[in-house]
Parts: C-alpha cells; structure tokens; sequence
C-alpha cells in the first residue's frame, strides 16, 4: 500500500512559490547544497496513484499553488526543497504511513 504525502512550498510572507523542486529521500540522505553539485541521495521511488502504477520522477515540482504530491511506500524519509537549485529546506525523520 502506497501512502500520499502533500508538499506546500510558501514564502515567509505565506504567498505561494511555484516552480520549487522536491525530493523524497531514503535515509540517511546525501544532501548537496545546490543541485549544480549533484542529485540528493538516495531517492525514494514515488508515484502518482495511490496503487503505485504510476511512477513520478524526481525531482517533483510545486504547481501555481506551492502544492506537490507523491505516492510512496510507509517509511521514514528526508524531504528537500530546492528553489533555482539552491536547497532552501530540509525535512529530516518525515514518517509516511
């Protein structure tokens, strides 16, 4: 059973940022300050359906809302947000399931 986890990316002003790319990693994770030094590690296999047929690359971009969804297997995970490339939040010891 594959279990759903909502991203919403915000400013400190509360308004919405489109376009910030999130990753969902095992632990414990490889985490690079900008992506240009490489890709966090390693990555969760993620889908977008509850049945995990589908899968959903990495990294998973937020829509004009801040809002990003992934379907994975329960577990304990890291979650990143990257905006232009530059990690601007790291959420380690996230349960899922």
């Amino acid at each position: 059973m594959y279990f759903r986890r909502d991203v919403w990316v915000k400013n400190q002003q509360g308004q919405a940022i489109p376009g910030a790319q999130v990753f969902l990693c095992q632990q414990p994770a490889n985490v690079w300050p900008t992506l240009r030094e490489g890709t966090p590690s390693p990555l969760q296999l993620t889908y977008s359906d509850p049945l995990g047929q589908v899968p959903l690359p990495q990294p998973v971009l937020t829509d004009g809302f801040g809002w990003a969804a992934v379907y994975a297997l329960p577990g304990l995970y890291t979650l990143l947000v990257y905006l232009g490339g530059k990690l601007m939040q790291q959420y380690t010891d996230q349960l899922l399931g």
